[in-house]
């Protein structure tokens, strides 16, 4: 938390393997996570995690991806960039699963994609994007495979993400995007896809309530 830097000011990853569980990336300045590729290429996974209040200037407030990204049981909200891709700026190939992107936006003029900026692959498995704000393709800019997923669809949320009321992403107190008893994601999702990247499967959520609730 609370780190800067020109890319990646939280954590930045150069041709690397790395992987995340049970993290918090929040408060970062020139982005939260840089996975850029090199000659051996980047590999960034996400899992139980949040990325949250994170700001860059220019591409990817929340993450800046060039590499490979994989993104399960993981929330991306309050993230903001100047120019695209509020939450993820994604140009390698980008993997999310029950993920929500909610809450991100682009502040730029010309500003595309307040969730995900992609100009590369991209593929949503019971995962929303909604509720992000930018000039043009609030919620996703560029094209996109999903299953079981909403996108642009209000999700009716308990509440919309934001920081609470002292301000600050990553404290006690953020409005975390959590369904409420009318929201269109629930019993949405597809079992089979619910896995990580073991393919064991989910068993509970960010709250450590049990993730499938309804066996079908």
């Amino acid at each position: 938390s609370g780190n800067s830097g020109s890319s990646g000011g939280g954590i930045y990853n150069y041709c690397g393997t790395l992987t995340l569980t049970n993290t918090m990336v929040s408060g970062n300045s020139g982005g939260g996570l840089g996975n850029h590729i090199g000659t051996s290429g980047a590999s960034l996974t996400l899992t139980n995690s949040m990325v949250l209040g994170n700001s860059s200037s220019i591409e990817g407030g929340g993450i800046h991806n060039d590499g490979s990204l994989t993104l399960t049981n993981t929330t991306v909200s309050g993230n903001s960039t100047g120019w695209d891709g509020g939450g993820i700026w994604n140009r390698g190939v980008s993997t999310l699963i029950n993920t929500t992107v909610s809450g991100n936006a682009a502040t730029g003029y010309f500003g595309d994609g307040g969730g995900i900026f992609n100009q590369g692959a991209l593929t949503l498995s019971n995962t929303i994007v909604a509720l992000n704000v930018a000039p043009s393709y609030a919620d996703i800019s560029g094209s996109f495979s999903y299953n079981n997923s909403l996108v642009g669809v209000d999700p009716r949320f308990e509440q919309n993400p934001g920081p609470g009321l002292d301000g600050v992403w990553g404290t006690a107190d953020d409005d975390m995007p959590r369904l409420s008893s009318i929201s269109p994601a629930i019993d949405a999702g597809d079992d089979v896809l619910a896995v990580n990247s073991d393919g064991n499967p989910l068993l509970i959520d960010l709250d450590n309530n049990p993730r499938i609730a309804h066996v079908r």
